[in-house]
């Protein structure tokens, strides 16, 4: 088992600083496709090249020749989706992604859905050069240490019995039938709390150099 996993996308270009932030120490990294550019840009070395390879650039996997290439080129899957099912194959204890968002609006639309359509155990987040997403489940989640901190929730899916508490904005026990769009609210606890009974909701916090 693997205790982290990186995987790096061929999104927007992560900037250094932040990449450094949330990466961990000795996570195994998997670049994916174009991603193998991005891995330049931030100086890693990649332990896994995975995708079609229609947008790496020429001579990039022969500055990485110890990765594992992973070559797949059917189409019916995204490169992300093939990503992520090497990364369970791994069985992290978490994964964080790294560029899956950028100019063109298919992929970020694409991505979302992705990540919206997971299922595991796997925590996963995404991280871009202003904010860290995630997923919460059904259940109670406990948010701390995150006061005055600016953060937003959304659901794609009907969300019912949404609850949350310590934040700015308060929802009591409303359901949404169709989806959930709540856009930046503010942490007002060292401890804030937010449940529901079935969907899938994002999280979005924005980060302190933002």
């Amino acid at each position: 088992m693997i205790h982290e996993l990186i995987l790096i996308a061929n999104g927007r270009i992560m900037n250094p600083a932040v990449y450094n932030m949330f990466a961990p120490e000795n996570a195994k990294i998997i670049a994916i496709d174009g991603g193998a550019n991005q891995c330049i840009n931030l100086g890693v070395k990649p332990d896994y090249l995975i995708g079609d390879f229609d947008s790496i650039d020429p001579g990039i996997k022969s500055k990485f020749p110890e990765a594992e290439v992973v070559h797949r080129p059917e189409q019916n899957l995204t490169d992300m989706e093939k990503a992520l099912e090497l990364a369970a194959q791994l069985n992290p204890s978490r994964i964080i992604i790294f560029s899956a968002f950028g100019d063109r609006t298919d992929h970020s639309a694409g991505n979302l859905l992705i990540f919206q359509n997971l299922s595991g155990n796997i925590p996963l987040e995404v991280i871009d050069n202003y904010g860290r997403l995630r997923i919460l489940k059904p259940g109670i989640n406990v948010i701390k240490n995150k006061t005055g901190k600016t953060v937003s929730m959304f659901s794609y899916r009907p969300v019912k019995n949404l609850n949350i508490t310590g934040f700015k904005y308060g929802i009591n026990m409303e359901s949404h039938r169709d989806s959930f769009i709540g856009i930046s609210n503010v942490y007002e606890s060292e401890s804030c709390t937010v449940t529901f009974d079935e969907g899938v909701l994002f999280i979005y916090e924005l980060i302190e150099h933002a």
